[in-house]
């Protein structure tokens, strides 16, 4: 046999050898959303903010009233992924002292006294990058008794 023939056996043998082991690869779970589940979402996330702000801006737009509207607080948040993200968000708006004519950020005009408890539903299309209003009910807070 030759040498050279005696090397490459060996080293096949050794490749076969290591070829035997088994690999394991970690895997971790990473945080994510099933596909079609409601699940709760933090009130304060940036995608929640961002369909609340936008759930407001229409509600402005589409109100009689002659004053804006702003977000007081959100209260409760929960996100479905299919082929859009939707949000189903229960949160109080506070009525300003800006006149709708005004044109003034909402985050610059002073809360008055009055308050609404909305439910929004805003669907989030991320391909178009746009978000739609797909149902709002508002009412006033009960009075609470001192």
């Amino acid at each position: 046999m030759s040498p050279h023939l005696s090397i490459i056996i060996c080293l096949a043998s050794v490749h076969l050898g290591l070829g035997d082991e088994v690999q394991q690869e970690v895997i971790s779970a990473r945080s994510h959303f099933q596909n079609g589940g409601w699940s709760d979402r933090d009130v304060g996330s940036n995608d929640v903010l961002a369909a609340a702000r936008h759930a407001v801006h229409e509600f402005n737009a589409r109100s009689k009233n002659r004053r804006t509207f702003r977000l007081a607080d959100i209260l409760s948040a929960r996100m479905q992924v299919t082929n859009v993200i939707e949000f189903k968000m229960d949160a109080v708006l506070g009525k300003t002292k800006c006149l709708k004519l005004e044109s003034r950020e909402l985050e610059q005009c002073t809360l008055g006294k009055k308050r609404l408890t909305c439910t929004f539903d805003v669907r989030f299309d991320p391909r178009m990058d746009k978000h739609e209003v797909v149902s709002t009910s508002c009412q006033r807070p009960a009075p609470s008794g001192s």
